[in-house]
C-alpha cells in the first residue's frame, strides 16, 4: 500500500512539468553531443559522447562512459553514475546500476527497484 501512496505523491508533484516541452535538439558536430534550438544556434557547447531529447526537462547524457543527466541550461543535475539511463516520463526514469536496474525521481533520488 505504501508503494501506491508513493507514486501517486510523485505523480501528483511532477504534474507541473506535463506538457512541458523544450525546443532543444542535440547534435554531434566534431564527434561531442550538444545542443541547438530551432533557430540553430548551439546553445549547449558539444561536450558529451552522447545526448538524448529532453523530456520533462531533462536530458540523458554520457559523460565519460556514465549517464546521468542534464537541465535545459546544460547543467548535469543528476551524476553520470549509471551504467545506461532512459528518458523521464511522468516523474520517474528507469536507470541501470551494476546490470540492476531501478527508478529515480527527477531529484536523482533512487525510489524503487525496477522488477
Amino acid at each position: 500500500m505504501s508503494t501506491i501512496r508513493l507514486l501517486a505523491c510523485l505523480l501528483f508533484f511532477s504534474t507541473a512539468s506535463f506538457g512541458q516541452q523544450t525546443n532543444l535538439f542535440p547534435v554531434y558536430p566534431g564527434g561531442k553531443a550538444g545542443y541547438i534550438n530551432e533557430q540553430g544556434k548551439i546553445v549547449i557547447e558539444p561536450q558529451f559522447l552522447a545526448a538524448y531529447k529532453f523530456s520533462e526537462g531533462l536530458a540523458v547524457v554520457r559523460i565519460a562512459g556514465t549517464y546521468g543527466y542534464i537541465n535545459e541550461s546544460g547543467k548535469v543535475v543528476i551524476p553520470a553514475e549509471y551504467d545506461f539511463a532512459l528518458p523521464f516520463s511522468e516523474g520517474l526514469a528507469i536507470v541501470y546500476k551494476e546490470a540492476k536496474p531501478f527508478f529515480i525521481n527527477a531529484l536523482g533520488q533512487k525510489v524503487f527497484d525496477h522488477e
